[in-house]
């Protein structure tokens, strides 16, 4: 089978994307090389560039930060679920609603820059596009 790693190439794979060293780093301590740091730079480099060694990279990252991070569902369930909580402080239950309410796209927010201001749904504008209007009203243009 010709995608199955290598023990060098999944001690590589383990050390990069679960304990978190540099390829450079993780290149050294699977292949015990002492190569200069360009030439494990360079081999570290051509191995992450395999296919079979990127995927496995995703993988073992998806193992590890997957469970780790709360997704926008779970957040959204966690803050439900708080916000109708009664053993749970008013302001507690305020909080938690607020932050549903910014998930949700819920507020208005009002920019003023420069003299100009202009209510936006932020949500709706890249972040890009966010930048390019304030430069834009930095430079006393109008968009």
């Amino acid at each position: 089978m010709a995608n199955k790693l290598t023990s060098k190439e999944d001690r590589f794979c383990t050390l990069v994307a679960v304990e978190g060293l540099s390829q450079r780093q993780a290149y050294r301590r699977a292949y015990t090389s002492h190569a200069s740091d360009r030439a494990a730079d360079v081999s570290a480099s051509r191995l992450a560039n395999k296919a079979k060694i990127r995927l496995r990279l995703e993988e073992l990252r998806a193992i590890v930060i997957s469970p780790a991070i709360a997704d926008r569902d779970e957040r959204l369930r966690m803050w439900s679920d708080m916000a109708r909580d009664n053993d749970l402080k008013p302001i507690d239950r305020l909080r938690a609603s607020e932050l549903l309410a910014k998930a949700e796209g819920d507020f208005i927010q009002r920019v003023e820059t420069a003299g100009i201001t202009a209510t936006v749904a932020l949500s709706e504008y890249s972040t890009e596009d966010l930048r390019l209007m304030l430069a834009y009203m930095r430079e006393g243009r109008s968009i």
